[in-house]
């Protein structure tokens, strides 16, 4: 086994910028590589000795620098992502929105005008299931201009195929992170093997 395969590298959130928290769960990043190392600068001394010795060399700074690599995998990297829009996961809809519903010049309506769609807002991201037109089920697009108090919206995505009055047609909300501006501040740490 290579050395590489044993670098453990995780993180923590921490709720004051600095200060590691004491407990917790560090969760482990799958990663293919990572340069992670303290970098240190130096002053030495420029006072003139009669053995021609530097007199001192005093450490002006610390830090890390460094790289971490990983291949985009579902959920691995969600907090992380989180962390960098400054922003909010914003859970699914935990309920898909299923009716009798009609799609036309890919504008999407319930039939029976009971403001179904009324959870949605525009910038959700949503996947259509359940419509008659196979071309239709399995697109996935953005929720624009919700209308009528939630009976309807348009689909920014691909092309539909217009269809009308589809018992059971399903629009299933997608959980997603937002741009925001809460800055979060993590611990990130890397362990190398012993040997």
């Amino acid at each position: 086994m290579a050395d590489t395969n044993r670098i453990d590298v995780r993180y923590i959130k921490e709720s004051t910028y600095g200060v590691a928290p004491g407990t917790g769960t560090y969760p482990r990043l799958r990663i293919t590589s990572e340069s992670i190392a303290q970098v240190s600068d130096v002053t030495a001394s420029t006072a003139i000795r009669s053995d021609r010795q530097t007199a001192s060399v005093k450490r002006t700074s610390i830090g890390v620098s460094g790289d971490i690599s990983g291949e985009l995998t579902y959920g691995e990297w969600d907090d992380l992502i989180q962390y960098a829009l400054q922003g909010a996961a914003l859970p699914a809809d935990p309920n898909d929105i299923s009716v009798t519903a009609s799609i036309s010049s890919n504008v999407i309506s319930e039939d029976a005008a009971a403001n179904a769609y009324v959870s949605l807002a525009d910038g959700d991201i949503v996947r259509l299931a359940g419509w008659a037109q196979s071309a239709n089920n399995g697109a996935i697009g953005i929720v624009r201009d919700v209308t009528g108090g939630g009976d309807g919206f348009t689909f920014d995505g691909p092309t539909l195929t217009d269809e009308s009055g589809t018992a059971g047609a399903t629009v299933e909300p997608f959980a997603q992170t937002v741009n925001g501006t809460t800055f979060e501040w993590i611990t990130p740490i890397s362990r190398r093997p012993s040997s």
